[in-house]
C-alpha cells in the first residue's frame, strides 16, 4: 500500500465494535471510536537506526559532528548563501556546493596562515658627522 507521502507503507485498523468491547480503550484510543495503526515499510530500518544511535558509539558520533560538521553547515547557510540554491538540478545544486565548500575551505586555510612580510625596514647606523656634512655640501651647493 501507498501512504499520503506516497512511500510504502500498512494501515491496520480495528473495528470500531472490538474497541468498543476491549478494557483498553480508555488508554489506548481514548478520543476516537477506533483505532488505526500506520506502519512503513521501513520500520525495521528505521528501528535499527534508532538503537544504533541510541548505543554508546551513536551518541559519541553525535557529539563529535555536532563539534565539527554542523557548524561549518550553519556557516555555509547563513554566510555563503546557501539557504536557496538558485541552481536546476541536482548536478548544478552539488557543484554549488562544492564552490562553496571551496571557498570556506579556502578562507580557513588563509586565517590559519602565518602572515608574509611584503616589505621589511631596515635601520642603517648613523653616518659619521664629516660624511653628513659633506652630502649636505652636495645636496645643496653643487646645482
Amino acid at each position: 500500500d501507498k501512504n499520503q507521502d506516497g512511500g510504502l507503507g500498512k494501515i491496520y485498523r480495528a473495528a470500531s465494535r472490538d474497541c468498543r468491547l476491549c478494557s483498553l480503550k480508555p488508554t489506548c484510543a481514548p478520543k476516537v471510536k477506533k483505532r488505526q495503526l500506520i506502519r512503513t515499510a521501513y520500520a525495521p530500518h528505521y528501528r535499527r537506526a534508532l538503537t544504533r544511535q541510541q548505543s554508546r558509539q551513536g551518541r559519541h558520533m553525535r557529539r563529535l559532528r555536532q563539534r565539527t560538521i554542523e557548524p561549518v553547515f550553519g556557516s555555509l547557510l547563513q554566510h555563503y548563501g546557501l539557504r536557496r540554491v538558485n541552481t536546476r538540478g541536482r548536478s548544478s545544486a552539488h557543484k554549488t556546493m562544492l564552490l562553496t565548500a571551496i571557498a570556506f575551505n579556502l578562507k580557513k586555510l588563509l586565517k590559519h596562515q602565518p602572515k608574509q612580510v611584503l616589505c621589511q625596514a631596515i635601520a642603517l647606523p648613523k653616518p659619521p658627522p664629516e660624511q653628513r656634512l659633506l652630502s649636505f655640501w652636495r645636496k645643496y651647493y653643487r646645482r
